[in-house]
């Protein structure tokens, strides 16, 4: 078995963001990504501590949402590599995400979204989408806080954001040739929002899952495969089975499984596009 069965490689995933905290146990623990404070909200005495990205956007958003105390410090890193992962390392070009050429209004769809960080710096980083849906069947007070993060660095990305409280399944959310994202969607809600997208006939869909005990991808693998490899890879690998049979192109990347232990990431799209290594 794989020493780390989420990533691609047994090599483990670099922090791509936040390039100080590789192989920094200490720095780690300090700004909170282990140990107990994980769970403790991102602050201004936490950021300094790192060097900045070098886009100074994402230099001035971070602190204010550190400023804010915005969202918890294990997720902010979780969706800032991951934003990284799809939308700048994947496909330099265009991002990872994209919609349909001939679409009227280019829209992404985020599920689960919750404080919307993934929407919030997609939004501040590229224009190519019109419109962004945070689909979720609760909006945290932490949405907020986000969001008016974003407006005092760009109104005009903050006002692309919508916040939609229900079933992402429900009124026609997802449309043909948009593009959807969701991170750590838990246990089959990521295999319902792979078969939904499928179904719509999406562009191009990413997704981080978590949580494969008895989810739908793993109980449609053999047990033999169950048994030798973990449900991890065996869900995921009837998830990207399903994608490439309805002629999607799949890869599969990751974050640093410092950040969490269930960070495979799997990326798909209608169009064919290049991966940096």
């Amino acid at each position: 078995m794989l020493k780390n069965p989420f990533t691609r490689t047994q090599e483990p995933t670099k922090f791509r963001v936040w390039e100080d905290l590789n192989d920094n146990q200490e720095l780690q623990t300090l700004v909170g990504i282990t140990g107990p404070g994980r769970r403790h909200k991102i602050d201004e005495k936490l950021l300094p501590l790192l060097k900045w990205p070098e886009d100074s956007k994402q230099l001035k958003f971070s602190m204010i949402l550190a400023k804010k105390k915005a969202v918890p410090r294990k997720e902010f890193f979780e969706t800032c590599e991951f934003w990284h992962e799809v939308e700048t390392r994947r496909n330099k070009k265009k991002g990872a995400l994209m919609c349909d050429d001939d679409c009227k209004e280019k829209l992404l769809v985020e599920v689960a979204g919750g404080h919307g960080l993934f929407s919030a710096l997609v939004a501040l980083h590229t224009k190519k989408f019109d419109k962004i849906i945070i689909a979720d069947l609760r909006k945290p007070k932490s949405f907020q806080k986000v969001i008016d993060s974003l407006r005092e660095i760009s109104p005009e990305a903050a006002e692309k954001i919508i916040f939609k409280e229900e079933d992402f399944k429900s009124n026609e959310i997802l449309t043909s040739g948009c593009a959807v994202a969701c991170v750590h969607g838990c246990g089959s809600l990521t295999d319902i929002i792979l078969s939904e997208s499928i179904k719509k006939k999406v562009k191009s869909i990413a997704v981080m899952p978590c949580c494969y005990a008895n989810c739908i991808g793993a109980k449609k693998c053999p047990n033999a495969i169950r048994l030798s490899l973990g449900d991890s890879i065996a869900a995921d690998m009837i998830r990207t089975q399903e994608l490439e049979s309805s002629n999607y192109n799949v890869r599969w990347s990751s974050i640093s499984e410092v950040i969490t232990p269930m960070n495979r990431i799997i990326i798909g799209s209608l169009e064919k596009f290049h991966y940096s290594n």
